[in-house]
């Protein structure tokens, strides 16, 4: 249900929350929550198509991965909402106090966080790939 990529959720949830802040001025909490959840959870039907899973597979992750189950998808989102409740009620700094923190925490502890995925998707292969593939727990 919870894996090394909860991680990588909680901070989806303070950047979409940040994101509100931005784009959902003069609209109430609740809708701002409500749009945050559209977002995650079709992040999770986009991350779990046969596109995206192909790409994984083509360039990061084993052979073997065919997407989440339904129970960590659903998890996924639930961490999502976490990292946005934490963010609507604590300052700023510690926002990114946060979101620096736990990237820092997944680079070391497990060779990947949610900037290496972003970039991995964007650009594969490459010196993170290799230093990813050298120590992640996952492989």
């Amino acid at each position: 249900m919870v894996d090394v990529y909860s991680f990588s959720h909680v901070v989806d949830g303070i950047l979409f929350f940040a994101l509100m802040v931005l784009v959902g001025r003069g609209m109430p909490m609740a809708t701002r929550f409500v749009l945050a959840l559209s977002l995650a959870t079709g992040w999770e039907l986009f991350e779990n198509s046969s596109f995206i899973i192909h790409h994984y597979r083509a360039e990061t992750i084993p052979l073997g991965y065919f997407g989440d189950s339904i129970l960590n998808s659903c998890s996924d989102i639930a961490m999502m909402a976490l990292g946005f409740c934490f963010a609507s009620r604590l300052r700023v700094w510690v926002c990114v106090a946060a979101v620096m923190g736990v990237e820092l925490f997944c680079m070391l502890c497990f060779h990947d966080s949610l900037c290496w995925t972003i970039i991995r998707l964007v650009h594969p292969g490459g010196a993170i790939q290799v230093w990813r593939s050298a120590g992640h727990l996952l492989h």
